[in-house]
């Protein structure tokens, strides 16, 4: 039956992602960051922590929705090969209703990233973030040691001189 062939194929077609999952060889990561119009904090925090990251099998992506201020000059000066920064000639269309456009903005950059990206696992941070120096190394420390395909933190939130995990009180932890 139908059913039996669906089953069949989802149990082969985990085993085979399992079996990426957890191949041994040099992992990269990409990184792949969607921006517009953030060039000065881009530049100045968020790709100097990942430029400082402990794993140094990375790269970095940073995909502009066709920018129109400084990015495009600020991020150009920055001098490493683990680092790329492409803006689109369009800028990708969004929903005209606010709430709808909060949940894909980035949508667009982020897609024409993953295109161009070389690793074998991805990682998108926004482009105000700032991930700690071993974000890379143990998230795919773990990933490995649990053959998973796909891996998530929480992270701190610091706000108003407060630190504070996001999500905390959602996730009941």
């Amino acid at each position: 039956t139908a059913r039996t062939l669906h089953r069949y194929l989802d149990k082969h077609r985990l085993a085979k992602a399992r079996n990426l999952a957890c191949e041994t060889y040099s992992i990269k990561l990409s990184y792949i960051i969607a921006t517009y119009n953030r060039g000065n904090i881009l530049a100045e925090r968020t790709i100097p922590a990942l430029l400082s990251q402990t794993m140094e099998d990375i790269e970095i992506i940073v995909v502009g929705d066709h920018v129109i201020d400084d990015t495009e000059d600020r991020l150009t000066q920055i001098n490493d090969p683990r680092f790329a920064f492409h803006d689109l000639p369009t800028r990708g269309r969004d929903p005209t209703n606010p709430d709808d456009r909060w949940f894909v903005q980035g949508t667009v950059p982020r897609n024409h990233g993953m295109k161009i990206a070389r690793g074998k696992w991805l990682c998108f941070p926004s482009d105000d973030d700032v991930l700690h120096k071993d974000h890379a190394k143990r998230m795919l420390e773990f990933a490995e040691s649990q053959c998973v395909e796909f891996a998530g933190a929480l992270c701190t939130e610091h706000r108003n001189g407060n630190d504070q995990i996001a999500g905390k009180n959602d996730l009941g932890y």
